[in-house]
């Protein structure tokens, strides 16, 4: 650097994942129409997996203790000094020269003065399929096909219906929510909401700041002109039980932060239906085929049934 803010700060959180951090990082440093900073927050990962990053050119913070993604996040962005913030997952890969790209949309976005909160691009699988990114904000109907176990056989057609169908329109639009594995933030955006939220470890954090971005004022955009490719869960793998516990109980924290009680209620009605369909379907063949994975998923939707009942009581961050 030649002592001006670089045009990016890339920010990235490791946790036993210095293989694919090493990857993204290599993507990175072939963008050549952009200045870039990359910042790599390593969340106390196991077995010294953080010493495999050591030599790279980045700025590798070391956490004593695993935050959680949003929070590692943050660590990372307090020593961003980019005009943008560029939040990744390490198993997402750059093609060259799409940061600049993403930048000029950005760009174009504010100069007709209109409000960004994140930007996002559009996202496939390794094999070029597209891949779902972008949602809307929880109601009833719309969590039995983003969150239940009706949507994980929407996912399944998807990919054997090569992928979804094209986005509706080929220019930038508003949207309520993007997945968290690629957002672009201006700094004073980020900066205005205080990043990402301390209620959640892993799961709805990007829902949740998208929200909050739009409360206020800056809306979450899409655009289909950048694409990245994303090797959808294969940088933080863990067992299904826990997964399960913690995304429903982001999802649970969202509903608690930012519904009424009274909004609430279908909504977590809907969960309680998913959780017993979800155990009466994996129950079957958990008793006849002994599968420690399902035995996983059967504790993991008993604790989510908990965690619903509750009605808030148990949503304490990690």
């Amino acid at each position: 650097m030649d002592g001006t803010s670089p045009d990016i700060s890339v920010v990235m959180v490791s946790y036993g994942s210095s293989a694919h951090v090493q990857t993204a990082v290599a993507a990175l440093l072939a963008q050549t129409e952009v200045s870039l900073e990359i910042i790599v927050v390593d969340n106390a990962s196991p077995d010294h997996d953080a010493d495999n990053l050591t030599g790279l050119p980045i700025n590798l913070v070391r956490s004593e203790k695993n935050l959680g993604y949003g929070l590692g996040i943050n660590l990372g962005a307090q020593k961003a000094s980019g005009k943008y913030l560029c939040v990744l997952n390490p198993d997402v890969i750059p093609p060259p020269d799409c940061l600049a790209a993403w930048l000029r949309e950005a760009r174009k976005i504010t100069s007709t003065g209109q409000k960004l909160g994140c930007l996002a691009p559009r996202l496939t699988m390794l094999n070029g399929n597209p891949q779902k990114s972008v949602y809307a904000f929880m109601t009833p109907l719309n969590y039995w096909s983003q969150h239940s176990v009706a949507a994980g056989a929407l996912k399944w057609i998807r990919k054997r219906w090569r992928g979804a169908a094209p986005p509706p329109t080929s220019i930038p639009r508003p949207v309520d929510w993007v997945m968290g594995a690629a957002m672009l933030f201006p700094r004073e955006a980020f900066e205005a909401v205080s990043g990402f939220s301390p209620g959640y470890f892993l799961y709805a954090e990007d829902m949740d700041i998208c929200r909050r971005l739009k409360d206020a004022g800056f809306p979450t955009w899409f655009t289909p002109e950048v694409t990245l490719p994303h090797a959808l869960g294969e940088s933080s793998p863990e067992p299904r039980d826990v997964s399960v516990e913690r995304l429903y109980r982001g999802l649970l924290t969202f509903l608690h932060q930012h519904y009424t009680p009274l909004r609430s209620i279908p909504i977590r009605a809907c969960m309680v239906a998913d959780m017993v369909l979800r155990i009466i379907l994996v129950a079957g063949p958990a008793a006849v085929l002994r599968k420690e994975k399902d035995f996983q998923r059967l504790r993991g939707y008993r604790r989510v049934l908990q965690l619903v009942m509750s009605n808030g009581s148990k949503l304490k961050p990690e």
